[in-house]
This record gives C-alpha cells, structure tokens and sequence, in this order.
C-alpha cells in the first residue's frame, strides 16, 4: 500500500489449500502514522477482489491478535465472520465469497 508516494503497509498471502478452495490472508499491516484514516479499509478490499481474481477461492482466512480490537472491527466491518476456531491462541475469521450461499465449514 502506498499513501503521499511512500510505503505505509503491506500484505501477505499464503497456504493455499486448492482442495477446499480457501486461502490465508497471513498479515495485513499498516504504518502507525497511516492508521484510522481508511487505508486498511481500502486495501483490504483490493485485497479481497485480488485473492478472487488470481485463486478463485471460497473463503479467505485470517487470524489477528485478541488485544488488537481496532483490526477485529475493521474486518468484520468487511464481511469477515469470526469463528470458533483459533490461530495459535489468537481468534479467527473468515470471508465467503459466496456469502450466504451455503454453509460454513472447518477450514
């Protein structure tokens, strides 16, 4: 992600699991002085519409520090559902990109 021609986050995305169509979305960041100014919004969205486009998954998943409360709000602000599952201790969520179309499953 770029703002004022200069880096202030980035993503990564991994362990892509063709099989069952999901994919994760492992780090989403963005720099301190950029946040809450609608940056991780926009590029979560670009994000999303870019792991379609090139993996036709199902779900995206992610997981994200409990403490972090700013980064559960910001992605169940964009369709993200929190599920009973966790990451190493830390909460899970998931995108369907069909949502509503069919049932949840374990990822």
């Amino acid at each position: 992600m770029v703002a004022d021609q200069l880096p202030v986050g980035f993503a990564m995305i991994g362990a892509y699991n063709q099989a069952e169509r999901y994919i994760w979305l492992d780090r989403l960041m963005i720099a301190t002085p950029y946040q809450r100014q609608g940056l991780g919004g926009r590029f979560l969205e670009l994000l999303k519409a870019f792991i379609i486009r090139k993996w036709g998954v199902q779900d995206i998943v992610l997981s994200y520090d409990q403490a972090n409360v700013g980064a559960a709000r910001l992605y169940q602000a964009h369709g993200f559902v929190p599920v009973e599952m966790t990451d190493n201790g830390d909460p899970m969520a998931v995108y369907h990109v069909a949502q509503g179309k069919r049932p949840h499953r374990q990822v």
